[in-house]
């Protein structure tokens, strides 16, 4: 079954908050790294030409990787970001730590943490 949620990305270094939605097959995510799509603004941070992007999971460290497309580059990739304590499927009410990539060219002194809050649809 077709399956999505709401992430709540909030940066340690700014007031805002970014959301992504996220999407999943629950007979896809038993693998041990298994990908789909998350669409939402924070992509155009890596440089994407759309909202979409590709998250990548390892279920054994709870790690999920935000991916965006290198325009031009034929397969490559970007990595956005990181969130730790990160489980599928998500529930609304999870949180956790994570970091913002730091080629990223942010303008910030120190480290690109940030915190998330997990909200999946129709709960």
């Amino acid at each position: 079954m077709r399956r999505g949620g709401q992430i709540d990305i909030i940066p340690s270094w700014t007031p805002q908050t970014a959301q992504i939605e996220i999407e999943w097959e629950d007979s896809g995510i038993s693998g041990p790294h298994p990908t789909d799509k998350w669409f939402g603004t924070m992509a155009f941070i890596g440089g994407a030409i759309s909202q979409e992007g590709v998250w990548e999971w390892d279920p054994a460290a709870k790690t999920l990787r935000l991916w965006v497309l290198v325009p031009g580059g034929e397969g490559h990739r970007h990595l956005i970001a990181t969130l730790q304590q990160f489980t599928l499927p998500l529930t609304s009410g999870m949180t956790g730590t994570g970091t913002m990539a730091p080629t990223l060219g942010l303008p910030v002194l120190g480290e690109l943490t940030l915190s998330w809050r997990g909200h999946v649809h129709g709960t």
